[in-house]
Formats: C-alpha cells, sequence, structure tokens
C-alpha cells in the first residue's frame, strides 16, 4: 500500500535520484549500468524499456523494488556475449596446428548437424570454461584477444559462426548467444524490505513470554508445545564452546545459560535472538568423563564390527599362497590388486586406496622384494608388495633444515608459553558460563 503510494510520486517528480535515495531501504538507488549489469528483471523486457518507464513493485528476493528508466543512451564500451570450444594445438609446428584445426572442424560439423554445443564443450572443451558448457559469459570491448573479439563483435546476429578462428591459444569454436550492444541505462530505484512490525515483534514476544510463565519440566514443556501448535527441536551433545543451535546462528546466550543457571527441567525465560523469540528446557546433562555405553553405543558399533571383519579378512589371507593376484584370484571378488609407480614418502595416500597413512608408513618400512602381512588400514585390509625403492641422496649440509626448524619453533612460543603456564598452574577455564 505504502509503494503504491510511492508510485505516483516517482512518476511525477524530475529529481529521480534525490526522490530515489530519501525513499529506498537500498544502497544503490541511482546507478548507470549496460546489457551485462542490468538486474535480471529489467534484462528480460529489454526491448520494451523506453525513457522514463516506472515498473514496479516487483517483488524480489523478499525485496519490493521500484525502477524507473531514468535515460537510456550509448557508451564507449561494447559488451557481448558467447560460448566456446577451445582446441589447443599440442605443438606450434605446421603439422601440430593443421590437426588441431581438423579436430576443431570436425566438432564444429558435428554441431552445424544438430550436436549440443554445451556437450561438446563438456567433451572436448580444454580451458577452465568447458565443465560449464563453454560459456564466457558477458565480456567487453578490449577483454579478448583481437581476433577473438573481432570474431564475436562483427557477427550482425547470434548463432554458431560458420568457421573456426584462430588465436595465440589455439582453435575456437564460437557461438554467439548475445551480438554487441553498447546501450546504458541510467537507472533510480527504490526498494522496500519485507521486515516484521514492531507489533509483530510485540507479539511474537508476548506469545513466547505466555509459553514460558510458570512452566517447569520437560513433559510439561512438551504438552503446551503441543496444545499451541509450537514446534520443538532437539539439540543434543551441546559443548561449552558452541555458539550455534541448528540454525540458530548467534545463541550464545541460551548455551551460557545451559551451563551456568540450567538444570534438567527447567525452562528458560525468553531469549531474543534478532530473528527469533526462543524458549529453552535441559533435557539431560553428560557428567564430564567417559560417556555411558549406551549414548556411545551406536556411534562405536561400526567401529567394532570393522575391528571383526578385518580379523576374518587378515585371517584369511593368510592362508592363501602365491602371488598376490593369486591371493586376490582365491580370496574373492571383493580383492583388488593395483599397482603404483610415483609412491613418495611425503605423500598421505596411495592411488586406488586413498587417504591411508598407515598403508604410506607400511610401504615405505619394506625393503625392495619384499611383502607385508595383511594389516588393517583407513579403508580396508591391505597388502602392499614393495618392487623397488629409491632412496633420498643424502644431505651433507642440514644447516637450512636447521633454521626452518627453529624459525618455526621461535613462532610458536607467543602462544606455547602461555599454554604451558595454563597447564602448570591447573586452570580450569569457566569463561564459557558467562561469554
Amino acid at each position: 500500500k505504502d509503494l503504491v503510494r510511492v508510485v505516483e510520486n516517482f512518476k511525477n517528480t524530475t529529481e529521480d535520484s534525490v526522490f530515489a535515495s530519501t525513499n529506498t531501504d537500498g544502497k544503490t538507488p541511482y546507478t548507470k549500468h549496460s546489457i551485462s549489469s542490468l538486474p535480471t528483471f529489467l534484462s528480460d523486457q529489454k526491448e520494451t524499456l523506453k525513457q522514463g518507464t516506472l515498473l514496479g513493485p516487483t517483488l524480489e528476493n523478499g525485496t519490493y523494488k521500484i525502477v524507473k528508466i531514468v535515460k537510456i543512451s550509448k557508451d564507449t564500451v561494447f559488451n557481448a556475449k558467447a560460448n566456446h570450444i577451445l582446441i589447443k594445438w599440442d605443438n606450434e609446428t605446421p603439422g601440430g596446428k593443421k590437426t588441431a584445426k581438423e579436430k576443431a572442424r570436425k566438432i564444429l560439423n558435428e554441431i552445424k548437424a544438430g550436436a549440443a554445443f554445451a556437450v561438446k564443450a563438456r567433451e572436448f572443451g580444454t580451458d577452465g570454461t568447458a565443465s560449464r558448457g563453454g560459456d564466457l559469459g558477458w565480456f567487453t570491448s578490449g577483454q579478448m584477444v583481437k581476433p577473438f573479439q573481432d570474431a564475436v563483435f562483427n557477427a550482425k546476429k547470434t548463432g554458431l559462426l560458420s568457421d573456426v578462428v584462430e588465436t595465440q591459444f589455439g582453435y575456437h569454436i564460437i557461438d554467439v548467444t548475445a551480438v554487441k550492444d553498447n546501450t546504458a541505462y541510467t537507472v533510480a530505484m527504490v526498494e522496500r524490505e519485507i521486515a516484521p512490525s514492531d507489533e509483530t515483534h510485540n507479539e511474537a514476544f508476548r506469545k513466547a513470554d505466555s509459553f514460558a510463565s510458570g512452566l517447569t519440566g520437560i513433559e510439561a514443556f512438551k504438552e503446551k508445545a503441543k496444545k499451541e501448535n509450537l514446534s520443538i527441536f532437539d539439540a543434543n551433545e551441546l559443548a561449552t564452546t558452541e555458539r550455534r543451535i541448528n540454525n540458530l546462528n548467534d545463541a550464545r546466550r541460551i548455551v551460557s545459560w545451559l551451563f551456568r543457571d540450567a538444570s534438567v527441567g527447567k525452562v528458560s525465560e525468553v531469549f531474543d535472538l534478532g530473528e527469533n523469540y526462543v524458549v529453552a528446557v535441559m533435557t539431560g546433562e553428560t557428567p564430564e568423563g567417559y560417556k555411558p555405553l549406551a549414548k556411545v553405543k551406536e556411534e562405536i558399533t561400526p567401529a567394532v564390527k570393522n575391528e571383526l571383519k578385518v580379523k576374518i579378512i587378515v585371517e584369511k589371507l593368510n592362508a592363501q599362497k602365491g602371488s598376490l593376484q593369486e591371493i586376490a584370484n582365491a580370496f574373492g571378488r571383493d580383492a583388488i590388486v593395483n599397482s603404483t609407480a610415483d609412491l613418495k614418502l611425503n605423500t598421505n595416500s596411495i592411488p586406488s586406496v586413498g587417504f591411508d597413512p598407515i598403508a604410506v608408513g607400511n610401504a615405505f618400512s619394506l625393503e625392495a622384494g619384499k611383502r607385508s602381512k595383511p594389516f588393517a588400514g583407513e579403508n580396508g585390509v591391505l597388502i602392499i608388495e614393495a618392487q623397488n625403492k629409491t632412496m633420498a641422496p643424502a644431505i651433507g649440509d642440514f644447516t637450512m633444515f636447521k633454521t626452518q626448524i627453529l624459525q618455526t619453533l621461535n613462532n610458536r612460543v607467543g602462544y606455547s608459553v602461555p599454554e604451558a603456564l595454563k597447564k602448570a598452574a591447573d586452570i580450569k577455564d569457566l569463561r564459557y558460563k558467562f561469554f
């Protein structure tokens, strides 16, 4: 209703920038746009935009917008839009370029015959645009290398260019999706965010306060919430350092209350967390020390099962003889033999095995030609056979490494000394009760 009144005044004012600035909740009341930066709801109807056109109120992302096209002019900078597929040559010899050009033209002809441009871009593209179907988006004059820019900016209509274009990077298959345009739009915009009023806030707080008033006990909390059709969200295993509870971003006050004032069954006061009013009830507490088995049973069951599986698999593998492939065949289809030719000690993973520093360590503990016993890694049971081992050359002077280690240790002094003092003083950090 408010914006309907604004529309009439906005339509008749001659001071567009002043009017937009004094009536908007937004940060960009008066801007100049090219075709590439024009807001989506305007670019969708750019063909009908005229100077003085007033559009809105339009709802976009929780904000109402009224837009006035103040001026439509021509800029000195052009914008265009295209997709491309880059085919690079293996070498810059005439033969290498010829091979690349023939490949590019073959792909071009397949697209002309009906193949999807984006599919071919993902299959054959050799630059960063391949994953998005060759889409370059909008670009301005002077942004691309000259042969590419000339090809796109000289296009009179959208569509696939008839031949490939050579640049210093390779051969480009180009699909012009928007021809060059230097139209500039001066836009005044009034924005109004949809936000709860004071009355809405007060009503929500009153409802929350009424719910919490005189309430005690977990069951009473649940029954009253059900009766008033309110949602209950569980938050378990909260630690003293938590700042977020479920989807509540700044819930530190609730956490402090839990560890400072709360007890099982106690209902909190109303917490004002900006966009939410929250009433909490403490449902349980885990004392310091080991958790009861009932609480961790579900969590540790997979680990226990894996230990038992490891034992069975190791026994079965130990019973087999022969080469690794023969052992794998005897074990069954779940056993796979793989190899790697470039395993380094400073890595923490093995190809086909994945992250497994235990396996890497075992591999480097073996002498060339030796085989490990079956052992449990991060993701399964392995037998490793070292076929060859290249030792690092001896280092005569360790000064550089010594200096690096000393520098690292010196940099940690500022942190390590206070930590050592706190540990020696047996300080118990209770700040979580207050901050």
